[in-house]
């Protein structure tokens, strides 16, 4: 399956930054099974965690440390 595709089944969606301040993202897939899941209700999950920072931040490296 393409990456396309999975935009057109709505299986991956963007969001921006106004979108994210009303939804509940998980850090990954083991967060939507662990016991933490029940008590949040997710809407998301990252594609990967490093991706919260954006396209443009996760090629530049050691984002996090000045």
């Amino acid at each position: 399956m393409k990456f396309e595709d999975l935009l057109k089944l709505g299986s991956v969606e963007f969001l921006d930054v106004d979108e994210e301040e009303t939804c509940m993202i998980a850090m990954s897939l083991k967060d939507l099974t662990s016991e933490k899941a029940k008590a949040h209700n997710y809407t998301h999950c990252e594609i990967h965690a490093s991706m919260i920072l954006g396209v443009c931040a996760s090629i530049i490296p050691f984002p996090d440390h000045n």
